[in-house]
């Protein structure tokens, strides 16, 4: 079942688990598809989570490898502004999934990088159990048509969130102080949006909703709501949401430590 240095699927179809002997004792494993930078590959995991991880990233890498030619095109001609890129590479991470090593956020990479994995995936990998040679090309098959038009969209997106991001952290920063309420609820919320690799962890169409949740706290600031008993209402309801957020994940993260297997 393990493969190395494939350039398209050259491989079999991928079960979505596979029994395997060693030692003696037979275990169940989780086969997926593994970004090798220029190549791909296939190898076993021990828990399902690693596993669907990993192979959401080999299929990345599978689409990039044969579609050269298009990503170098979205790329050259993606929406862009020094400042925004500058920005995104600042952004600091996210305060509560970036704390658990079980891997909540996939890794994030440049500004144009996230911003084609997001594209690439929006098109050809979201809702779709893509384990088959037949599935994979059938869907580059489909969906390519749609895919200039995503990026045209997506790049404009994209911008706007991060222009909007940066016009509203200057104004916080230039018309409150650091304590007041309002300022510290509108960060609080600002890096739970907008976080080192958000483009690349954030669904297409949750994405094209953020400008509007931006556009809502600019409002904000310009009416100076002040009301310190709303602003403390909203942050009570905001932090219990994430701390259930944080119990759920170390449950989870506790649960796969203690069904691994060694050697894999």
């Amino acid at each position: 079942m393990n493969y190395t240095g494939c350039i398209q699927w050259a491989f079999d179809d991928l079960p979505e688990t596979w029994q395997f002997i060693q030692k003696g004792q037979t275990f169940i494993g989780f086969p997926a598809i593994v970004d090798e930078g220029d190549a791909v590959g296939v190898r076993i995991f021990d828990t399902e989570q690693k596993a669907a991880l990993q192979h959401q990233s080999g299929l990345m890498r599978l689409l990039k490898l044969q579609l050269r030619k298009e990503c170098t095109y979205i790329i050259k001609n993606m929406p862009q502004s020094a400042a925004v890129e500058l920005t995104y590479h600042r952004l600091p991470k996210h305060p509560v999934l970036s704390a658990f090593p079980s891997g909540n956020l996939g890794a994030s990479a440049s500004y144009k990088e996230d911003m084609l994995y997001l594209i690439l995936y929006s098109v050809f990998v979201e809702g779709r159990a893509i384990r088959t040679q037949q599935a994979f090309e059938q869907s580059l098959q489909q969906h390519k048509p749609e895919l200039i038009g995503i990026a045209n969209d997506a790049g404009k997106v994209a911008l706007e969130i991060m222009e909007l991001y940066g016009l509203i952290k200057k104004c916080v920063e230039r018309t409150l102080h650091a304590n007041d309420p309002l300022a510290k609820d509108i960060n609080e919320q600002l890096d739970l949006l907008i976080y080192a690799g958000f483009i690349r962890n954030t669904p297409y169409q949750q994405l094209k909703a953020i400008p509007r949740y931006l556009k809502a706290i600019q409002y904000r600031l310009d009416k100076r709501d002040h009301n310190l008993q709303k602003t403390q209402e909203v942050s009570r309801y905001s932090a219990r949401f994430w701390k259930d957020i944080e119990k759920k994940a170390k449950k989870t993260s506790s649960f796969r430590s203690k069904t691994r297997f060694g050697g894999q």
